[in-house]
């Protein structure tokens, strides 16, 4: 074999291990993908289908009454004062 014959030889058998080699990794890439891909879908399925959580832990919402309205501002003078009567005695 002639050194040229046997440089091509050479190139081809690289070029044909780089192929199988491309190959295998793109395989493998697209494996993963599928893994990934029911990884999701299991996980997906179990969010769904997990029960609710029990009533006993719920927080209880406890409903307040509404705060009573502020009675609205008298002014003093018009409230009726009791009026002295003489010698001291306050008449009703």
């Amino acid at each position: 074999m002639t050194g040229a014959a046997c440089t091509l030889a050479f190139v081809g058998m690289v070029s044909g291990f780089q192929v199988a080699a491309s190959a295998d990794a793109a395989q493998a890439a697209k494996d993963s993908a599928q893994r990934a891909s029911v990884a999701v879908i299991v996980q997906k399925a179990a969010v769904a289908t997990a029960a609710p959580a029990p009533v006993a832990d719920a927080v209880p919402v406890v409903s307040e009454p509404a705060p009573a309205a502020p009675a609205p501002a008298v002014p003093i003078a018009a409230v009726p004062q009791p009026v002295p009567a003489p010698g001291g005695a306050v008449a009703a």
